[in-house]
């Protein structure tokens, strides 16, 4: 009779285990596509604030050019350009995720 708990024993030890590798395997998997799929995100975002500090620097030089009356028109373009690039910046980050989510169900 020993011999069978043993056999037993060994066999629910070896499906817990197996068990524990699949779990660690979807785990594994899921950290993986949530890397993938954030690491695009982290890498727009920077593209994004560095193209916004571009265009402050841009109304500032045509605020500057407009208080020294050289150009007047352009400065109303530079900051309606900012605005949209600043307004761009959380929505391309809520789509993104939205489509995620939408993925993921």
């Amino acid at each position: 009779m020993p011999a069978a708990t043993d056999k037993f024993g060994m066999h629910c030890a070896a499906a817990v285990a197996t068990d524990l590798e699949v779990v660690l395997l979807a785990l594994i998997s899921d950290v993986a596509r949530n890397y993938c799929f954030i690491r695009p995100l982290d890498n727009g975002k920077r593209v994004i604030e560095a193209t916004i500090a571009l265009r402050r620097g841009a109304v500032r030089l045509q605020e500057t050019r407009n208080q020294a009356g050289i150009i007047r028109m352009r400065i109303f373009c530079a900051r309606s350009k900012l605005a949209q690039l600043e307004g761009s910046r959380f929505l391309a980050c809520r789509s993104a995720i939205l489509w995620y989510l939408a993925r993921a169900c």
